[in-house]
């Protein structure tokens, strides 16, 4: 018989946990896979109790197996269907079940599922995860409801990323985490609001020093990973850098600044402001306002973005936060073309409709390809810490710019075209920021003139332009 016990505090808050959501996530080898075996046991006295753990591949199930047979037999369960599922003396039922496709969570459509778990979340879609909670619910008095996630925080080609899931829980990005976060959804239903408890339990190597000692070269073997974003997250625990990311030179700690610290950098300098446009019909339309500096810096200080509503919508509102007419907007070439479908029902093009309301809108030109918009972005961008003489980044954002910031830290690599981002055409605030980057300009520094008045110069110059008095004039 095996002895389970919690090797270190973050188990423990994991498995004392009553939130109904809790994530437990990080770096590698901090044992959370057989958190989950131990965590399903809570209600086995139950007979109407049934709990699922999943994993994306029925291949991945092997470990939870195993883990059951070590530790479910001294509680009285037996093992059907080679391990996948455990029934227990209360007729309570611990089931191992996988969800290879993306519609595979249909087939557990309907069942009361009183413990619903995911092994390794990252793999997982979040239409799986939302979709199941549907049927996270309780046939019988007695029971709680939970769901349970265990993760590394490194993508996986099978889910739909990772940001998503620091969205829900809170998790920041970029460095190391060391306390648990908790928080509290509101839900809006029918039935009144109901508050939704979370908690994401943060896990590094440090958690499982039995496997460390089991294990001596694990830890150089993590060390040595060759892509750095990757031996941060696995081995620290780092939230943040998707694999094959376009701008990999992007760090949030240093790019991304307050808006009130913005304002301020602003108003050192003599500034010259633009702005960049992204009309979407149905989809978004985005645009970015930025000024830049005497030295080249540029900073997005502000960001409008709103989908599915028409021009005369639109235009008002960033009309207000363009400085009225005075400030240059720059937008897709193709919003002044007669050839699109949107003039079929006008003489108007859309660029037209939008300086109606009094937009100093201007078309982005050929210059504005994507490679070489990209490539200044990510010039702008560039910082070394390595190098003796550190060059501050030449582009700065604002916090309040999410949309932007999300769409930095989605775009990856096009694989035919490394100098692009692959899929763009979705990347709404993306686009606004190639036109603008590739159009603002620097302001003209003023020039210091000598004060010469009480100079020879000076009073040559005032008898020069003395003008000449008729005395006589009535």
């Amino acid at each position: 018989m095996s002895e389970f016990k919690p090797i270190s505090p973050p188990q423990w808050a994991f498995l004392a946990s009553e939130c109904y959501e809790v994530l437990y996530g990080g770096a590698a080898f901090g044992g959370k896979s057989l958190c989950l075996i131990i965590d399903a046991i809570r209600q086995i006295d139950h007979p109407r109790y049934l709990a699922t753990i999943f994993r994306r591949q029925y291949s991945e199930l092997e470990e939870l197996i195993g883990y059951g047979k070590e530790y479910y037999p001294p509680l009285g369960g037996v093992q059907k269907e080679g391990g996948r599922d455990w029934h227990f003396p209360s007729g309570a039922r611990i089931l191992f079940r996988q969800m290879e496709h993306p519609d595979d969570w249909r087939k557990f459509m309907g069942r009361n599922t009183t413990y619903l778990a995911f092994d390794e979340l990252v793999s997982f879609t979040r239409e799986q995860y939302e979709n199941l909670q549907i049927w996270n619910r309780a046939s019988a008095s007695g029971l709680n409801c939970y769901v349970r996630a265990t993760t590394n925080p490194w993508p996986d080609p099978r889910g739909d990323g990772i940001d998503w899931i620091m969205e829900r829980f809170d998790i920041p990005k970029y460095k190391p985490i060391v306390d648990s976060i908790y928080s509290e959804e509101v839900v809006n239903t029918d039935a009144g609001d109901f508050k939704v408890n979370k908690a994401f339990i943060p896990a590094t190597y440090r958690d499982n020093p039995v496997g460390i000692e089991n294990n001596p070269a694990y830890l150089s073997h993590l060390s040595r990973l060759p892509d750095p974003y990757m031996r941060r997250a696995y081995l620290n625990g780092v939230w943040g850098v998707s694999p094959g990311s376009y701008f990999d030179c992007f760090d949030g700690r240093i790019h991304v600044l307050d808006h009130d610290e913005v304002l301020e950098k602003m108003n050192q300098d003599l500034l010259m402001k633009a702005a960049g446009l992204d009309y979407g019909v149905t989809a978004p339309t985005a645009a970015l306002f930025a000024a830049q500096t005497l030295d080249t810096t540029t900073y997005i200080y502000d960001e409008y973005y709103q989908a599915n509503k028409p021009i005369m919508y639109h235009a008002p509102k960033v009309l207000a936060m363009a400085e009225g007419g005075r400030m240059p907007i720059y937008c897709d070439p193709s919003m002044g073309s007669r050839g699109n479908k949107y003039v079929s029902f006008t003489d108007k093009t859309v660029l037209d409709h939008f300086k109606d309301y009094g937009l100093n809108i201007r078309l982005a030109t050929n210059y504005s390809k994507r490679a070489d918009a990209y490539a200044v972005i990510r010039e702008a961008m560039y910082f070394d810490k390595e190098l003796d003489t550190v060059p501050e980044p030449k582009l700065y954002i604002s916090r309040r710019c999410k949309h932007l910031l999300e769409e930095i830290e989605q775009a990856q690599k096009d694989v035919n075209n490394p100098d692009v981002v692959d899929n763009d055409g979705v990347l709404h605030s993306l686009a606004a920021l190639r036109y603008l980057i590739m159009h603002i300009r620097t302001p003209k520094a003023q020039k210091k003139y000598r004060d010469i008045s009480n100079t020879p110069a000076g009073v040559l110059r005032r008898l020069r332009n003395k003008k000449s008095v008729n005395l006589y004039a009535r």
